[in-house]
């Protein structure tokens, strides 16, 4: 049993979101599944900013900031790994 996570941005919009996996060197043919992103989208909006986006610098490079689903639904529940 594979447990993969994927990181997804932009957010899909809302629809059918097509999921496309190929594999050549392990002779995974192309396979495709629709799935719907009402979970993912519903999941977004619990979602909180961490900490705020750093403005870019001026030498370039890039910034990024990282969310975290909303405790509060979960709220009585041990944190995992604990």
């Amino acid at each position: 049993m594979w447990d993969q996570k994927f990181w997804l941005w932009p957010l899909p919009p809302a629809g059918k979101l097509l999921v496309a996996l190929e594999w050549p060197s392990e002779n995974v043919a192309l396979t495709m599944h629709e799935l719907d992103p009402a979970p993912i989208l519903d999941a977004a909006v619990r979602s909180l900013q961490l900490w705020p986006e750093e403005p870019p610098s001026s030498g370039g490079g890039s910034s990024s900031f990282t969310v975290g689903i909303d405790p509060r639904p979960y709220a009585g529940r041990p944190a995992p790994g604990r």
